[in-house]
């Protein structure tokens, strides 16, 4: 019965040639639909992307249609089509850009902002030193908000983790007297 069932189900996923008609049919009202959607953009909204910004939602116009034409289920069409107009929604325009330089400098500043040399051993200190210029220079290639925010808590979060002298000399202070005790014990 359970193989019955699963052939049931995998009989219905079958697409008939009517239903191929169907979804072509579909995907050429959903490409129709994105090119005018991108025309509409153009035409409307042009004048508020850079030419690199522009020649993004180009390209995403292109792999767009592409992207319709390789889906085999009426589900993939919407969901290409759905991701596309997404897609376009993250391409910044100019004052966004100018916007995000702001945010991206003021998040580099936040890179090691609590990190006080002066609590550290060289060895943690110079390790500090380096992830602080790797999370700047990190922030300063980021190219959304989400990855600025997530480079900067990761870099921050690795610098807490660094250990400083009070830290590891108590770790070896713990360590003499245990090793201390254990020869006590054994002798």
């Amino acid at each position: 019965q359970e193989r019955l069932a699963t052939f049931e189900a995998d009989l219905q996923k079958i697409m008939t040639k009517a239903d191929y008609n169907r979804l072509d049919q579909y995907k050429t009202a959903k490409k129709a639909e994105l090119n005018t959607y991108f025309a509409d953009l153009e035409t409307q909204s042009r004048a508020l992307y850079d030419d690199e910004s522009w020649q993004q939602i180009v390209t995403l116009h292109t792999e767009g249609l592409a992207l319709i034409d390789s889906v085999s289920t009426f589900e993939g069409v919407d969901n290409a089509v759905a991701g596309v107009k997404f897609a376009v929604a993250n391409v910044l325009t100019i004052e966004e850009k100018a916007g995000f330089a702001e945010y991206r400098s003021a998040a580099a500043a936040k890179v090691g902002k609590d990190f006080n040399e002066a609590l550290y051993r060289d060895a943690e200190r110079a390790q500090g030193l380096a992830l602080i210029q790797a999370g700047k220079e990190a922030v300063a290639n980021a190219t959304t908000y989400a990855e600025v925010d997530a480079v900067v808590a990761d870099y921050n979060a690795r610098l807490a983790a660094l250990k400083t002298n009070a830290q590891l000399t108590e770790e070896e202070t713990a360590a003499a007297e245990q090793e201390k005790t254990e020869e006590d014990s054994s002798s």
